[in-house]
C-alpha cells in the first residue's frame, strides 16, 4: 500500500487548466500550476507545479519544480526538483536537491549543482 505523501504547499497559483494548450516561451515570477499541455520553454522565478494531466514538450528553468506529468525536455531548478510517482521525464535534470518517488520513469542524466548556486542566480 502506498504511503500518504506530504501535502503540496498551499500557494496562490496562476493556473493553465487541464484541456488548455500553450506553445511558446513563458516567463513567470509567481507560483504556476500547469495542468494542461505545454510546448516550448518555461522560465519561472518561483515554484512550478506540473500536474499529472500535463503533457509537455518543453525545457523548464524554475526556482523549484514539483513534477507529476510527462515531459520530453530538460528541467533545471535553482533549489529542488520533486518527481512524483507516475511521472515520466525524458531529458536531463540539473538541481541542488532531487527527490524521485517510486514509480517514476526517468530516462536522462541528473547533475547535482553545488548549494551556493541558488545564491548566485538571484
Amino acid at each position: 500500500m502506498a504511503q500518504v505523501k506530504e501535502k503540496k504547499r498551499k500557494l496562490d497559483y496562476v493556473e493553465f487548466q487541464e484541456g488548455s494548450f500553450f506553445k511558446g516561451v513563458l516567463k513567470h515570477k509567481d507560483p504556476l500550476l500547469i495542468s494542461g499541455n505545454f510546448d516550448g520553454e518555461i522560465y519561472s522565478a518561483s515554484f512550478l507545479d506540473v500536474a499529472a494531466s500535463s503533457v509537455m514538450n518543453a525545457h523548464i528553468h524554475a526556482k523549484e519544480v514539483d513534477f507529476s506529468g510527462k515531459i520530453n525536455g530538460n528541467i533545471t531548478a535553482d533549489e529542488k526538483v520533486i518527481l512524483r510517482s507516475g511521472s515520466k521525464v525524458i531529458g536531463n535534470i540539473k538541481t541542488i536537491k532531487l527527490e524521485i518517488e517510486e514509480g517514476v520513469i526517468f530516462d536522462g542524466q541528473s547533475e547535482m549543482l553545488p548549494e551556493d548556486t541558488s545564491q548566485q542566480n538571484q
